[in-house]
């Protein structure tokens, strides 16, 4: 509930901003560690969280929060008067791939922790997708030039030198822009 509100909360700070930017040449992205799944059926320890706050009786009506943090994530930060949002990595990939915990597989098919020494090792084998890079497209203004994705990936930062294979219990997302410039018609 605390990072629904926070997205919220970031929404509210986006259209604060958003009269301000000149969105004939300037674009918008929010990009972080939001702390909300995309990867769908919920795993294990998400399914046993809501079976213990669903016994109290005032987080029930918060439960399709819950059920699909993804969605509530996106209808929180949404404002179509003003933009739609454009989730990078899921328009390069399709999906949602994982954003956290960089796993392998042993001869049996168990996944096997590969940075058991910066976080709980079974928490790394749930593979959520929580990271994220939103291109909050304008909807109202022409902008002086085309903006495409051209191509959105994810990072793993070794970590070289360290126990560890990785330096973060997340991998880092980058994505590339192109812009085509067009003339602007006034309207």
């Amino acid at each position: 509930m605390a990072r629904y509100e926070q997205i919220k909360t970031l929404k509210e700070i986006v259209k604060s901003k958003w009269a301000t930017i000149d969105h004939s040449k300037d674009i918008v992205l929010v990009c972080g560690d939001f702390n909300q799944n995309a990867t769908m059926p919920l795993n294990a320890s998400q399914l046993d969280f809501l079976s213990e706050i669903a016994k109290v009786e005032r987080y029930k009506p918060l439960l399709p929060l819950f059920c699909d943090e993804y969605g509530s994530m996106l209808n929180a930060l949404k404002n179509k008067a003003d933009w739609q949002i454009v989730d990078c990595l899921r328009t390069a990939k399709s999906m949602s791939p994982p954003t956290y915990a960089d796993i392998s597989f042993d001869s049996e098919g168990e996944a096997i922790s590969s940075t058991p020494l910066l976080y709980d090792a079974d928490q790394e084998k749930t593979q959520q997708a929580l990271d994220y890079i939103f291109w909050l497209r304008d909807t109202k203004h022409k902008h002086s030039f085309e903006v495409e994705i051209e191509e959105t990936q994810l990072e793993k930062l070794p970590g070289v030198g360290l126990l560890c294979r990785n330096c973060s219990d997340h991998f880092g997302i980058s994505t590339t822009f192109s812009a085509k410039s067009r003339p602007l018609k006034n309207e």
